[in-house]
């Protein structure tokens, strides 16, 4: 659908300009000696229109996409109205405080900013993720979102002391003017080669190791990754290739941080690390997998075996374990834990439980994300030990893979587990996927779990593995 923005802008123009007269001024009010600016946006009803589609036809960076497990919310940007990244603000901790205290200045719901952190901050950083600071936050100059069956453009810009209302209008009429209709994201390229990192042999090595240390009692489990470096016969459209993961999984959070043009982590992860909605705290305990089966009979079965398995049963109580001792510190009654059930998704299934707790008065995004992550799901435990066993063992960074990735609001912050993700660099996706190892893993089986993880990552190349 083609829709004439600079006309819509326009005729919205005196409308826009009365709403933010007031808005600017209380806004320069509330700016401090820490905050210097603030953002401010306009929300433009529009006819419906796909916002990854729209997204896929804008040149302006960065790029950023993100998509709500349960569908409710769907946000498409481009561009920068502001950006808080750990190279500017000097660390990950600071970064969260940053983003928390320029939320808690707005009453605009329509503030919203996307990004996240990285793994490990003292883990060393492969090339493949130098465009990548270890946090990374920005509010979209422009984006679409879809709310509620209702699809929004939202335009974005800062308050300053100096900020008058021709200024912000102006600039608002500049992102109008760098707006492009939606375009198609179809892309059509061959898998030349895959290489894993580490191969078959070294994944044996390497568990034979973690399994040594937990019969000697240095650690109760370790999360090992694998990383698959796809390389392609031409350069990858990141939109084009999380819009073919998206329409092959369920039931998953969706994401794109493209920072700069040609670098680009995606993902489709089943796992929430946390949602924060009115100050209560919302988690969970994923774990263990088993594939689907081929048929209803075939799927209860493997559903049933998963249920009863020993080794994941025990895999899961430890991280449900690990959350509702998290939640001691951090709310006000500790966790209430629901039953334990199966989280079904297209390809595999996993151990699931919900965990909620209300927040304590003063804890905030930053202490949430100290206090749950890395979770035993993909980290290990204890903590501090499974990441130095981490560190030691990958022959890759994990970078941001399986970190805390989401959008974070004044009223609302829902955030990621970034598992099934790949990292997107020219011709190459990397792929990454890891395998919970305790007590009784096996290398072969574990192995095959990772197949099974990044099956749909494979299905844009017809299935064909390498």
């Amino acid at each position: 659908m083609q829709i004439d923005f600079q006309t819509l802008f326009n005729g919205q123009k005196e409308q826009i300009a009365t709403s933010l007269y007031d808005r600017i001024q209380v806004l320069q009010n509330r700016l401090n000696d820490e905050i210097r600016q603030l953002p401010v946006t306009i929300s433009i009803s529009i006819d419906n229109i796909d916002p990854i589609r729209w997204l896929a036809g804008q040149s302006v960076s960065p790029r950023v996409y993100w998509s709500a497990r349960d569908n409710d919310f769907e946000l498409a940007g481009c561009g920068t109205a502001m950006l808080i990244d750990s190279g500017l603000s000097g660390s990950i901790d600071a970064s969260f405080r940053s983003v928390e205290n320029i939320l808690a200045l707005c009453d605009d719901k329509d503030v919203r900013f996307i990004g996240g952190r990285c793994f490990d901050d003292n883990a060393k950083r492969d090339d493949p993720w130098g465009d990548f600071h270890d946090a990374w936050f920005v509010i979209p100059r422009v984006s679409v979102q879809l709310e509620n069956s209702i699809t929004y453009l939202v335009l974005s810009s800062v308050v300053r002391k100096d900020t008058t209302i021709d200024r912000i209008m102006a600039d608002f009429s500049t992102a109008i003017a760098s707006i492009n209709n939606p375009a198609g994201h179809s892309q059509h390229f061959e898998l030349l080669r895959r290489t894993d990192l580490p191969d078959r042999s070294g994944w044996s090595d390497r568990i034979g190791d973690i399994l040594g240390m937990i019969k000697r009692g240095e650690i109760d489990k370790a999360v090992l990754a694998r990383r698959s470096d796809l390389t392609c016969s031409s350069v990858i459209d990141p939109v084009a290739y999380l819009s073919d993961l998206i329409y092959v999984n369920n039931k998953c959070y969706s994401f794109m941080i493209e920072p700069v043009r040609g670098s680009a982590f995606v993902g489709v992860s089943p796992e929430r690390l946390f949602k924060i909605n009115d100050n209560t705290l919302l988690t969970e305990a994923v774990s263990g997998t088993v594939p689907r089966g081929a048929n209803e009979y075939e799927d209860r079965e493997n559903a049933k075996w998963l249920l009863s398995s020993e080794k994941n049963r025990h895999e899961h109580t430890l991280v449900e374990e690990y959350l509702r001792r998290q939640f001691d510190d951090l709310c006000d009654s500790g966790a209430v834990l629901s039953e334990r059930s199966l989280l079904k998704l297209k390809n595999v299934s996993h151990l699931y439980s919900r965990i909620e707790g209300r927040l304590q008065e003063g804890a905030g995004i930053a202490d949430v994300i100290r206090s749950l992550h890395p979770t035993p799901a993909v980290g290990g435990l204890p903590t501090d030990k499974a990441m130095r066993t981490i560190r030691n063992l990958e022959p890759f960074s994990r970078g941001w893979y399986a970190a805390p990735v989401g959008i974070f609001g004044a009223d609302t912050s829902d955030v990621t587990v970034a598992i099934r993700s790949a990292l997107i660099s020219g011709d190459t996706i990397s792929v990454f996927a890891g395998a919970g190892i305790v007590e009784g893993s096996e290398p072969i089986s574990e192995w095959q779990e990772l197949e099974h993880k990044i099956s749909l990552a494979l299905r844009p190349f017809a299935g064909v593995l390498v």
